[in-house]
Parts: C-alpha cells; sequence; structure tokens
C-alpha cells in the first residue's frame, strides 16, 4: 500500500460516497424543481440510485471482512464481486430511464429553458461527483477493492452525466 491509513479509507470512503450521495439528490431535485430543470431533477433521481448502490458497497465490505469458515472455506471476499455487478445494473437501470424520460419530453414538445441556476448547480455536481472518484479509486485500487471500484467509476459516470445536463442547460438558456 502506498499510504498506511488506506486501511482506516475503506470503512469511510463508502461513508463519504452515501453522505454525498445523498446531498447531491437532495441538491439536485431541489434546485431542479426551483429553477425549471427537467434535466437536474432526471439527475437527481439518479443519484438517488447511486445511495443505494453505495449501500449495497457498504453491505458487501461487511460482509467481506468476515473471517473464512466451513461454509466458505476461502472468505467472503467474492461478494465484492457480486456488489460490483449490482452496482453496474444499477447504473443501466439508471441509464435507460433517464433516456426514456429524456425522450419522451422531447417527443412530447413540453418543455421549458430552465435558469442558469440549473447549469451552477450541475457545475458543483460534476466537481463533487469527480473528487468523490478520485477518492474511491485511488482507496479501491489500495485496498483491492471491486466494489470500491466499481463505486468509484459510478461516481465518474455521474459526473459526466452531469457534464451533459450542464452543457444542455447553457444551451437551452442561450436558446
Amino acid at each position: 500500500m502506498k499510504f498506511e491509513n488506506c486501511r482506516d479509507c475503506r470503512e469511510e470512503v463508502v461513508w463519504w460516497a452515501f453522505t454525498a450521495d445523498i446531498c447531491m439528490t437532495l441538491f439536485k431535485g431541489v434546485l431542479g424543481l426551483m429553477s425549471g430543470s427537467v434535466a437536474l431533477v432526471a439527475d437527481s433521481l439518479h443519484s438517488g440510485a447511486d445511495v443505494v448502490a453505495s449501500g449495497v458497497t457498504q453491505l458487501s465490505l461487511r460482509i467481506s471482512n468476515k473471517p473464512a469458515d466451513e461454509r466458505y472455506p476461502f472468505g467472503y471476499g467474492n461478494i465484492q464481486y457480486i456488489s460490483s455487478s449490482i452496482v453496474g445494473s444499477l447504473l443501466l437501470i439508471g441509464a435507460s430511464f433517464l433516456m426514456y424520460g429524456s425522450v419522451m419530453k422531447l417527443i412530447s414538445g413540453t418543455y421549458e429553458a430552465p435558469s442558469i441556476f440549473a447549469a451552477v448547480g450541475a457545475s458543483v455536481t460534476v466537481i463533487v461527483n469527480e473528487l468523490m472518484y478520485r477518492y474511491q479509486i485511488c482507496v479501491g485500487n489500495e485496498n483491492n477493492s471491486p466494489a470500491i471500484i466499481a463505486n468509484a467509476w459510478d461516481n465518474r459516470s455521474d459526473a459526466i452525466s452531469s457534464a451533459a445536463v450542464m452543457v444542455g442547460v447553457i444551451a437551452s438558456v442561450i436558446g
């Protein structure tokens, strides 16, 4: 390990992600409703799914810490691979719902340009998610944890989707 406190970070990282996801869900939801940005509200729902993903990751880390026993003589570490697949599936499902909602809004023609505050909110979200990605990828790599690495990539995808929301909001405000 590069740093001595990497083991401590393994216990803290998912709680930080969980807290950040809850804050981002509330922040984007309220700001999306106040600014009239459907994209930011949808991004808020995506962050809500991330809260579930962080919970799954936390649970898998607790289970993987159990020592080997008669039932699992090699230990419980492989639960992290199952957790990684659950997080990946949540990403896929969340992206599908976001795409469906966006296409339906475009088809129906019931959309308005949001205020510039939605772009500010999306910008904050990009920064927070990128910082969480960097923190989690470091901890995941140092602790050889597929679950934490999957959660990190979930944050990276959130940063990218929020960047797309930011560009879209700025484009719609400009006209």
